[in-house]
């Protein structure tokens, strides 16, 4: 058995399963890598359409007459709970500044 370990073809042979191996492994880290960020940007742009709808109803009920619906909403919102996998805080009090400033502002004078 030890002659056959130290015959070229055993060592090409382990060469060549070793390269494929690390050859899909790389792929394998890339393509979850893509994946990861093509979700990422998936979920903020899903964000900024909630964002955009929760700030064009809250106008709409305003400027229709009806405080008492946007200010419903808006202590709907307040109760939202958001859930974060990472360390950094999500919404910080009063509001994440990410969320547009018009939705933000919106929310902080109904307060």
């Amino acid at each position: 058995m030890a002659r056959w370990f130290h015959s070229l073809q055993a060592k090409i042979l382990i060469l060549v399963i070793l390269m494929l191996s690390l050859g899909f492994g790389v792929s394998m880290l890339f393509t979850i890598e893509v994946q990861r960020r093509v979700l990422k940007d998936q979920m903020i742009e899903r964000a900024k359409i909630l964002a955009s709808t929760l700030y064009k109803s809250i106008k709409s009920n305003m400027l229709e007459g009806r405080p008492d619906i946007a200010r419903g909403l808006i202590k709907e919102l307040k109760r939202l709970e958001v859930e974060n996998p990472s360390p950094e805080e999500v919404i910080p009090h009063p509001l994440n500044r990410s969320v547009p400033g018009k939705v933000a502002a919106a929310v902080q004078a109904a307060a």
